[in-house]
């Protein structure tokens, strides 16, 4: 009898700790997908903003640049001697001034 007993048997792991832990690695492989989901849409989203963000600021630093350049010009100017002179660079600084406000 303990031959045939030692024959016939087999250690055979629990099939329910098998399929426990195999039940427990796929739940977990599921939600850290949808975290990393969660987390490529929010990084996307930012991405969008950066963008915008980026194509205001270069869009700014252009109209900086352009204006800074503008208000040198006319500081260089000297004032006019007549009053029609005067008034024409005072419109044109009106103008510039218009425009600066105009852009924000």
């Amino acid at each position: 009898m303990p031959r045939q007993f030692l024959r016939n048997f087999r250690v055979e792991p629990e099939n329910t700790v098998i399929v426990d832990k195999l039940s427990d690695i796929n739940e977990r492989y599921d939600k850290l997908k949808v975290k990393s989901n969660e987390h490529t849409q929010r990084i996307m989203g930012l991405l969008a903003l950066h963008d915008k963000y980026r194509v205001s600021v270069e869009t700014l630093v252009v109209w900086i640049d352009d204006t800074q350049h503008r208000i040198n010009e006319l500081s260089k100017e000297p004032i006019a001697e007549s009053a029609d002179g005067v008034t024409e660079q005072m419109d044109q600084l009106r103008v510039s001034r218009d425009m600066m406000r105009d852009s924000f």
